[in-house]
């Protein structure tokens, strides 16, 4: 059985209420620090993100699924979550920082385009919080703790506004916002830590053998999504090379609201995998490709409609100084639109068992990104990463789809197999 509106509708508001948090700070950092500085922030931020999906070791879907199926395993499965994200995450945000942000440290030279202050290495502090986060509320997801999840989805978000609002009430500077985006988090991973454990005895030492368990389950899954999103996060590595900070915080503004319209697809994937699952065979194909269908027919409409109000509401929002960012947004609309199709796509595919093309097409899709915007940021700015991340997504989405027509020969001839036999 699909989900259905109602669930869709529901879920899609929760998350929404979420992303209050997040969006209003992007208000809050754009009027306080101004394009320039906004940039700055955004790539910092940007830097902790990218080690948190490098670092997090596909924990977070192992750990889901482990407790999932035996609940004493919370105490051991956190522990060994808290040391990866305590003692790798922070040296992996280190050498980004050091190799990306400032490789004059190694006698590298300066980047031709945006240098960062020491500022950078705010993202040491951010990245390891990111990931234990993510664990915990995963972890929330597999003990059945699901409104626990939400709970906690949502006071991540209202610490985040709520801290970035202190910060804007005396007009702090960069660092100052990272301050506070690193303590609403913290602040999440305590009180969420605490409801997790709540009951649960916790072991102090490293659970080796669990932790390899863990891994091995979560290999395709973390390389895929490492992969996915460093696709959709490189062209920001491109502009700091090639362009500089007042381009990087126009293009971040379209970054976040891309990030909004990819929130309803997002929602439909989440509700769509356990569906999936239930389903075999040409059912769960049949399924698939109405889901896809229907989503394809909402996403158009709402990014016309997006396409219209963008240019006249997003100067009222951020403020004039961000004019540039309406034509961003707008080049950013096409792969909205072939990264809503391609979760459909992802997730039937995970749900057949998720085939190793599934992880080459994101590993193409990131290669792709990559060139071009390095190529395109230097002659277009933020524009040209926009017209790279389309190109890139469609190819990944065309190796996606041609892997759902193979499977779809599969299932065909195992329906035929077994026609034979009888």
């Amino acid at each position: 059985m699909l989900p259905g509106a109602r669930d869709i509708v529901t879920t899609v508001l929760a998350r929404a209420v979420a992303m209050i948090g997040p969006f209003g700070v992007s208000i809050i950092t754009a009027r306080v620090l101004g394009p320039e500085d906004r940039g700055q922030y955004f790539l910092i931020v940007s830097y902790a993100q990218i080690a948190a999906q490098m670092a997090n070791l596909g924990l977070q879907t192992s750990n889901t699924y482990l407790v999932a199926n035996k609940s004493d395993l919370v105490g051991r499965l956190l522990v060994n979550s808290f040391y990866v994200a305590a003692i790798v995450t922070p040296i992996v945000a280190l050498a980004i920082v050091i190799f990306v942000g400032r490789p004059e440290l190694l006698g590298l030279g300066a980047p031709s385009g945006a240098s960062l202050g020491p500022e950078a290495f705010m993202a040491v502090l951010l990245a390891p919080l990111i990931v234990l986060f993510l664990y915990i509320v995963n972890m929330a997801v597999g003990i059945g703790k699901i409104q626990l999840f939400n709970g906690l989805t949502i006071l991540s978000g209202v610490a985040a506004v709520g801290t970035a609002a202190a910060v804007g009430l005396y007009h702090g500077g960069t660092t100052d916002f990272l301050f506070a985006a690193a303590g609403a988090v913290a602040v999440s991973c305590v009180v969420g830590g605490v409801l997790v454990l709540s009951g649960t005895s916790v072991p102090l030492s490293f659970d080796i053998p669990l932790f390899r368990k863990g891994a091995l389950f979560g290999l395709k899954v973390y390389v895929s999504g490492f992969l996915s999103f460093l696709m959709m996060r490189v062209g920001v590595i491109a502009l700091q090379q090639r362009s500089d900070l007042l381009e990087i915080g126009q293009f971040s503004i379209a970054t976040q609201i891309a990030d909004a319209l990819i929130l309803l697809p997002g929602t439909v994937g989440l509700l769509l995998f356990p569906s999936l699952l239930r389903m075999e065979g040409e059912d769960r194909r049949t399924a698939m490709w109405r889901v896809f269908r229907r989503l394809g027919a909402l996403m158009i409409a709402l990014l016309i409609v997006g396409a219209l109000l963008i240019p006249w509401i997003l100067p009222v929002i951020f403020g004039v100084a961000y004019q540039k960012a309406v034509l961003l947004t707008l080049a950013m609309l096409p792969s909205v639109l072939i990264v809503s199709m391609i979760t459909v796509l992802s997730q039937y595919l995970a749900a057949e068992g998720y085939p190793w093309r599934q992880v080459t097409a994101w590993l193409a899709g990131f290669a792709v990104q990559a060139g071009l915007s390095y190529w395109l940021a230097g002659e277009f700015g933020g524009f040209g990463v926009a017209i790279a991340l389309a190109v890139s997504a469609a190819l990944v989405f065309v190796i996606l789809l041609q892997a759902a027509s193979a499977m779809r020969s599969k299932i065909s001839h195992e329906h035929s197999s077994s026609e034979g036999s009888e």
